[in-house]
């Protein structure tokens, strides 16, 4: 089963929270050398600050098991393994596709939003993210 919104984070997954974030960022890679996926990790970055400003955190997950060089230089932490992408309902499909997304849960863990895809593309949206964390469209705009 799929998160969903207004369900709460597997204990696992909120454990490591920051004391003064108001929001958990969740994105969930479908592989660590992706590059749709290294894209979106890259857009991530650039809203460092403004994620920041805005009280939230980031957590970046790959299903490998090893961490690429690339990580090493990330903002952020990346978790490796398989067991969040299962804590969320995020599975493989037909057969070999590890399904990727974006999950934005409160301090406490209550969910938010969850962005689910199969295609990486979609896995990621600038403007649900923001419109997640309170940011109305005309304050996405500036």
């Amino acid at each position: 089963m799929t998160l969903q919104k207004d369900q709460f984070l597997a204990v696992s997954l909120g454990a490591a929270r920051a004391p003064t974030a108001r929001y958990r960022v969740l994105y969930f890679m479908r592989t660590r050398d992706c590059p749709v996926c290294r894209m979106h990790v890259r857009r991530l970055v650039a809203l460092r600050e403004r994620l920041a400003a805005l009280g939230a955190e980031v957590t970046l997950f790959a299903p490998d098991e090893q961490a690429p060089a690339w990580a090493a230089d990330l903002p952020y932490p990346l978790v490796m393994g398989p067991a969040a992408f299962a804590a969320v309902g995020f599975a493989k499909t037909l057969g070999a596709l590890q399904q990727s997304g974006t999950v934005v849960a409160t301090a406490t863990g209550q969910v938010v939003s969850v962005r689910q895809a199969t295609l990486p593309p979609k896995a990621f949206d600038e403007g649900e993210l923001l419109k997640a964390l309170g940011v109305t469209r005309s304050e996405q705009a500036a």
